[in-house]
């Protein structure tokens, strides 16, 4: 389904433009003219000792709507040149791409294997980032690649392991627009990666570590937490990330140069900025995954009022009562004990879908569970056939990573350049986040299934750790299974 989408995107833009080289509106990607730019205006901001704005009055006047802990990381890289600063970002995207590959994916395989899958992920990733003008022509060759490698998996069944997985997953829309607006969910995918791996090789407290300095660049990673099904250390574990995030967050104040009150204010009038002009207003309307703003654009089409006067009064419930289905998704995942790849695929989807303002650069975090997903599938094997569901869920992830750019939506002043992916990609995130759902409940054999699935075989140490599967050992047999265990 990726390479197909991929190709009708492509299409689409061919006929529009006449052309697979990005225009600077209504193309796959966001105009060339802003391209790197959320890097650049943050280390612009981070180095100047003011990224709120300056003071006036005692108050700083406003500036980038992001937590202190953030800055910290801008400084650092403002220490190199802007290229190097570029580069630096896509490496670690490249990196994480790999880590998601190699060890996660391809869990079930041999070293040599991981070696060659990771080295495919970030080789696509990298790929990607050198042919940013010409994302539709690389869409193109990868989608037929793709094809080719799935005729291919009817006789050599890892194939689409080993090659095909990791070429979408380093070429896939939400890679690709990331890395063209450098934005700074690229870090954060390339930390909670990170964290995954070290959960991997058993490292927990560095995991939560990472994690912590993810919270602090973004608050939204604390839901990420729900992936740790270990109940020894999870205590320890949580302290750390606390402790991490709040250490960042005070480095980040030590780089600016005000007072705790105007620091309070500048970042209170930030983010009511963000509010007005890109929740409420339409600038952050542009390549959203947000169901926010798939209701702005269907009301929009509908309705003959004011659209500003209808998402003020939505967004005053919105933000209510988003946080609440956000942690009740979060407990709903843990109280039905699901696995691990289907808690992060529900929380994922859910944070990109139930957020009033969310860029598919933040779908990144989607190819976290999806890997995971994936390795699961494949230390599974042909010991049971894949069920309607799981295939609908497949198909539905593909769709997801493909641009869904098909056509503009007119009717919005400019610069906006509000394609059909604002109005889609919401929908199929929304499928996604109740199809994984069921398909947790299927594999937890709470649903659809009247007696659970034992699987006898040399790979149900790790399976059992990767799904979440606690089967009738007793405690220390089980601890003693996850340590042989070395899948996440």
């Amino acid at each position: 389904m990726f390479s197909l989408v991929s190709l009708a995107a492509s299409t689409a833009l061919w006929s529009s433009t006449g052309s697979l080289q990005s225009p600077e509106r209504g193309g796959l990607l966001f105009t060339p003219l802003a391209r790197f730019s959320d890097l650049t205006d943050l280390i612009a901001f981070a180095v100047s000792g003011f990224p709120y704005g300056r003071v006036v009055d005692g108050v700083a006047t406003g500036g980038p709507a992001y937590p202190p802990g953030t800055f910290v990381f801008m400084r650092i890289l403002g220490e190199l040149s802007e290229v190097s600063a570029v580069y630096t970002v896509v490496l670690m995207a490249g990196a994480a791409v790999a880590v998601l590959a190699g060890p996660v994916l391809c869990a079930a395989f041999n070293r040599r294997k991981r070696w060659a899958a990771a080295t495919i992920g970030f080789s696509t990733t990298l790929l990607t980032s050198f042919t940013l003008d010409f994302y539709g022509t690389l869409l193109v060759g990868v989608s037929a690649a793709l094809l080719l490698i799935l005729a291919m998996s009817v006789r050599w069944n890892s194939i689409s392991h080993i090659v095909g997985i990791p070429m979408m997953l380093g070429a896939c829309y939400p890679i690709a627009f990331g890395i063209d607006r450098m934005n700074l969910d690229v870090i954060v995918f390339a930390l909670v990666a990170l964290a995954i791996l070290l959960l991997r090789r058993g490292n927990g407290n560095w995991a939560a570590a990472a994690l912590g300095a993810a919270i602090a660049m973004k608050v939204y990673p604390l839901y990420f937490a729900v992936a740790d099904v270990n109940d020894r250390g999870r205590t320890v574990r949580l302290l750390i990330a606390v402790t991490a995030g709040i250490t960042f967050t005070l480095a980040g104040f030590m780089t600016m140069h005000y007072s705790p009150y105007e620091a309070k204010g500048g970042f209170d009038n930030s983010i009511a900025f963000f509010e007005e002009h890109y929740i409420i207003g339409s600038i952050g309307m542009e390549h959203s995954g947000s169901l926010f703003t798939a209701i702005k654009i269907t009301y929009r089409e509908s309705v003959n009022t004011s659209l500003h006067l209808f998402a003020t009064s939505m967004y005053s419930h919105w933000r209510m009562w988003s946080p609440v289905a956000l942690g009740s998704l979060a407990a709903l995942t843990l109280i039905l004990r699901l696995p691990p790849w289907c808690r992060l695929m529900v929380m994922t989807s859910a944070l990109l879908v139930l957020a009033p303002s969310s860029g598919m650069y933040r779908a990144t975090m989607v190819l976290i569970p999806v890997a995971m997903w994936m390795g699961y599938l494949a230390l599974r094997g042909g010991q049971k056939p894949s069920t309607r569901l799981e295939l609908l869920l497949a198909a539905l992830i593909g769709i997801g990573l493909a641009p869904l750019t098909l056509w503009r939506v007119a009717g919005f002043p400019a610069p906006n350049d509000i394609t059909s992916e604002s109005l889609l990609a919401p929908m199929i995130f929304s499928a996604i986040l109740i199809t994984s759902l069921l398909v947790g409940l299927q594999q937890r054999n709470r649903l659809f299934e009247s007696r659970p699935y034992t699987l006898k075989s040399s790979k149900t140490a790790a399976l059992n750790h990767l799904s979440g599967l606690q089967g009738s050992t007793n405690q220390n047999e089980r601890h003693r299974t996850e340590t042989r265990s070395n899948a996440i």
